[in-house]
């Protein structure tokens, strides 16, 4: 069990941890960030997805005060970071995309290190160093220097780097970038267990979406500079796909089943090939379907439900955005 200290931001109600409305950001003339809003609340495992080059790194350039917006406001913890960047910064754990270690120091000595620079006692910052390398399956490598790390090792000391102070927000941009299968998945498990039981809020940015699905519930979507959408990945799911898309595969063809079923007041489409049956219904009426089936002499070999994955909710949004856009 990982243990915060007791001057670490607890909150006792859900809050706003990041706050961004109508941001606008230009390099010249090009307007690389527009209107861009979205909040995120206080123990949410956030993810900001989006292409290479939609406009993720730059957002989280403005919300570290790394540079400086055009337009819009923006607030960590209620302060504006342009505005008071020593308090809204305090709260905050940072990675960013490409990362730079002391290769020459070993694992322990540099989160000891870091740990003494950010106002720790030795021993406190030695102790928390330890604690961290082992929550990221580092101990075994505490004491070989971070130039004979992989890649992945390197990644994890970068986050536990960011975590030594105790952050009440992590902020991570593409932290999946070169890992391999596993040290994905490791990381992802770190990733929960610290949002769990150091309450810290989590945002990252990545363009790997389904890593993403697997550990966010709130999501915000960016393309090209236009947020998408932003809320929770059942309410993306839900409003970009249809839930109830029931696949059927029969024994044999049955005659006038197809004719049978549109006339089903619960039944949106269907279509069929050979012994496949592809319906979306209003509601799941799997029941109702399978005793038509029967009664017309079918014979169900497989009965599944078609779940929208987060992949395919981004595409038909970018999708639906074109078109809005060719017709405007």
């Amino acid at each position: 069990m990982l243990n915060s200290p007791s001057y670490k931001f607890t909150g006792g109600y859900v809050m706003d941890v990041i706050n961004v409305s109508g941001l606008i950001k230009r390099y010249g003339k090009s307007e690389v960030l527009r209107e861009v809003s979205f909040k995120v609340d206080e123990g949410q495992i956030h993810g900001y997805l989006g292409p290479n080059g939609s406009g993720k790194t730059t957002t989280i350039k403005v919300l570290l005060d790394l540079t400086r917006r055009d337009g819009g406001t923006v607030e960590i913890y209620g302060c504006d970071p342009m505005r008071d960047r020593r308090e809204a910064l305090k709260h905050i754990g940072y990675v960013p995309e490409v990362i730079s270690l002391p290769k020459f120091m070993t694992g322990l000595d540099f989160l000891t290190f870091s740990g003494m620079m950010a106002g720790m006692s030795k021993s406190e910052a030695r102790a928390r160093a330890k604690e961290l390398l082992d929550v990221f399956n580092l101990s075994s490598v505490a004491n070989k220097k971070i130039g004979k790390y992989s890649k992945g090792m390197m990644q994890k000391i970068s986050i536990a780097n960011a975590l030594l102070n105790y952050p009440d927000l992590l902020i991570l941009d593409e932290p999946t970038t070169g890992m391999d299968p596993i040290s994905r998945i490791e990381l992802r498990e770190n990733l929960i267990k610290i949002n769990k039981e150091e309450n810290t809020t989590i945002f990252l940015s990545s363009h790997l979406l389904e890593e993403v699905e697997k550990i966010c519930t709130h999501l915000t979507l960016i393309n090209k500079g236009t947020i998408l959408y932003s809320g929770t990945l059942d309410e993306l799911l839900k409003k970009t796909g249809d839930r109830n898309t029931v696949v059927i595969k029969l024994e044999s063809p049955i005659p006038g089943l197809v004719e049978r079923i549109k006339e089903l007041s619960f039944v949106k489409e269907i279509k069929s090939e050979d012994t496949t049956l592809r319906i979306i219904m209003n509601e799941d009426k799997r029941g109702d379907l399978s005793r038509v089936i029967t009664e017309m002499g079918g014979v169900i070999v497989e009965m599944k439900i078609k779940q929208m994955d987060l992949e395919t909710a981004f595409k038909k949004l970018i999708s639906s955005e074109n078109i809005e856009n060719s017709v405007s």
